[in-house]
């Protein structure tokens, strides 16, 4: 029985979809690009270029220091220009700094500045895409249907993210640094794909507003609301702890369970296979609960399995990994239910002139959370061995839930 005191719309016509359906198989190609570049990278350096551990570290950093400088620049880069033109050129771009990186890797003329000067330009550009990608859904989804789409858009980026490791792996190993051609031909692919998708653009607003109050626009609307708040708090003290803890417990299981690297890789891609589930659920969820209710429930699944990791127990690798998987399923299902739910809330509270600027506050804290949890990890080394240390950031986990839980009972519709 359906608790929400909202009725469930009635599934929009096959045709209402095509639109959204376009969109969402030029993505597809972006985002699959995008996770097998994610991995690629640190393994071009490492394998092809013969880059230190340090410098396989600084690496993967640029992918997302990027993130950080360009985000609130792109929210209102998003909110301004034509999306659809805004994707293309993301598409496209990514797309000619890889190829012109392939033919200087075959020519031998790949050097490790110029390799960072991609990593760091491709990541710059990826965050701007993401940001577009989701204030476009709204605008080709279905009326009534934005949680649906988020779900089958969570469910492509899960699928992913099981395949990008792999992928890879097995590309690299086939063409060495001839994989950037490739990823580029699949952004291709997707930038011409996103042609045949049209975007319900609506009326623009014209605007007297200043540069800072425009720039600043999308932390009001945040505050403006107790649920965007709630929401935002949570994610980024939730990114802050699980990195902390996912940090702790990758030296543990290499340093202390004896795990190799091969095996700690599968389990994280449990945690993708557990996404998929999550995506495939989410919309099933809401049908049969308050959303608000959902969230949490989803939340307690994402914050509290993780919190089983301490508990592996040394000496014994089968049931140490077993206990393992079975957290990282359960924290890939909770969080990925929790995306799809907290996205949709966003994108039905927010008018359409804002979307850029509102994701661009939830990924700057998301990301800022993440990368201090990473440095806070590194931190409680120096104190403590890391079977002790990933006690901290359970503690956190469970404190921001319990903080979040009681965010939402204060909500004026909560119940």
């Amino acid at each position: 029985m359906r608790t929400d005191e909202r009725s469930a719309p009635a599934a929009a016509p096959a045709r209402l979809w095509d639109d959204f359906n376009r969109f969402w198989l030029s993505q597809s190609c972006a985002q699959t690009a995008g996770q097998v570049l994610y991995y690629a990278y640190p393994l071009i350096a490492a394998a092809l270029l013969g880059l230190d551990p340090a410098e396989i570290a600084i690496t993967t950093s640029l992918q997302f220091l990027p993130t950080l400088v360009m985000t609130p620049i792109g929210g209102m880069i998003v909110d301004r220009v034509n999306r659809r033109v805004l994707l293309l050129v993301c598409h496209l771009g990514r797309a000619a700094l890889l190829a012109l990186a392939a033919v200087l890797a075959a020519g031998g003329q790949l050097s490790t500045p110029m390799f960072w000067v991609l990593v760091t330009a491709t990541g710059a550009i990826s965050s701007v895409a993401d940001l577009t990608t989701l204030a476009v859904i709204p605008q080709v989804s279905p009326k009534g249907e934005i949680l649906a789409a988020n779900s089958k858009m969570q469910l492509t980026l899960s699928v992913a993210q099981v395949v990008g490791p792999a992928l890879a792996g097995v590309l690299i190993g086939l063409s060495g640094a001839g994989v950037l051609g490739a990823i580029a031909g699949v952004f291709t692919l997707g930038a011409v794909l996103s042609l045949r998708a049209r975007l319900h653009l609506g009326e623009r607003v014209a605007t007297t507003e200043s540069w800072w109050s425009r720039f600043t626009r999308g932390a009001r609307v945040v505050r403006s609301s107790p649920l965007l708040r709630a929401l935002l708090v949570q994610g980024g003290l939730f990114n802050f702890f699980e990195q902390a803890l996912i940090t702790l417990y990758l030296i543990h299981a290499l340093r202390v369970l004896g795990m190799s690297t091969t095996t700690v890789g599968l389990l994280l891609g449990v945690g993708a296979f557990g996404s998929v589930a999550g995506a495939a659920a989410a919309s099933r969820l809401a049908a049969r609960m308050k959303r608000t209710h959902v969230m949490a429930w989803a939340m307690g699944f994402a914050s509290l399995a993780p919190c089983a990791l301490p508990l592996s127990p040394a000496g014994s690798p089968y049931p140490a990994a077993a206990l393992a998987a079975l957290a990282f399923f359960a924290y890939g299902v909770g969080l990925t239910v929790f995306n799809v739910h907290s996205i949709a809330v966003r994108h039905e509270s927010v008018a359409a002139e804002y979307q850029g600027r509102v994701g661009a506050v939830y990924r700057f804290f998301a990301f800022g959370g993440t990368a201090l949890g990473a440095a806070f990890a590194g931190w409680l080394t120096s104190w403590f061995p890391p079977d002790t240390a990933m006690w901290i950031p359970c503690v956190g986990l469970v404190a921001a839930l319990l903080l979040f839980v009681r965010s939402l009972g204060r909500l004026p519709d909560a119940g």
